[in-house]
């Protein structure tokens, strides 16, 4: 067979080199991730290969009366949160104004302040990397503590006397697992290992220290649930 002139093969080339520039914005266009928004949850499963921000909002408030005073009405809590997904990462921002009442062991206090600011990496089930400001994953109460999810009016005595810090800034490895030994009741293990300085309150010293921690809970059939949890702190004070 004849061959092309060279610069037929030449322009052959040049015009293969422009088809696949021209093609590269639709490609990017195709590749280029969703952004939605929503309230519910289960935006993320809907939407697994999407940004997706969920913005969730809760708020609780109280009635006092007694026969000195005139009954009144508070607002405590005002949370707002963004939670923001795509694929294994998650930045998550909850922005509170509290007011405690002291009606509830605690003391009365009025503030504005970051509850939590994370960034997490999850590429499995068995493992997720969170750093940044988050809540003390030990037992049941600190991990969520919003009242509007409570069976209780009052916090437990150690949430109560402030034993452990609300929220830590450092690192946490966590997961869960399904194990398979438990082949005649449905298992879910879940663990954390943290590691950083404790803290309530950013304007707060008296709790901060350098902190490590473990907490290890065992869920069974969906209704029984054992844990136990080893905290370690060396306060500034």
């Amino acid at each position: 067979p004849r061959r092309r002139p060279r610069g037929a093969r030449a322009a052959a080339r040049a015009l293969a080199a422009l088809a696949a520039l021209a093609a590269l914005p639709a490609a990017a266009a195709a590749d280029a991730p969703r952004f939605v928004v929503g309230r519910s949850p289960a935006i993320f499963q809907q939407h697994p290969d999407a940004v997706a921000t969920r913005i969730g909002v809760w708020f609780d408030g109280s009635w006092t009366d007694n026969d000195r005073e005139p009954g009144s009405v508070d607002l405590n809590h005002f949370n707002v949160l963004l939670d923001t997904r795509w694929r294994a990462l998650q930045a998550f921002l909850e922005m509170e104004y509290e007011r405690e009442s002291g009606l509830d062991g605690s003391e009365a206090e009025k503030e504005f302040e970051v509850e939590q600011a994370y960034l997490r990496f999850q590429p499995r089930d068995g493992l997720s990397v969170r750093v940044g400001r988050f809540n003390t994953p030990a037992g049941i109460w600190l991990p969520v503590h919003w009242s509007i999810l409570m069976d209780t009016i009052e916090k437990p005595p150690h949430a109560a006397k402030d034993l452990l810090p609300e929220q830590q800034v450092g690192l946490e490895l966590a997961g869960t697992f399904f194990p398979g030994w438990l082949a005649a009741v449905a298992g879910e293990l879940d663990y954390a290992l943290f590691a950083g300085v404790g803290n309530d309150r950013l304007d707060q010293d008296g709790q901060e220290g350098a902190t490590m921690g473990a907490d290890l809970r065992l869920r069974l059939d969906e209704r029984y649930l054992v844990g136990a949890t080893a905290y370690r702190q060396k306060n500034d004070e």
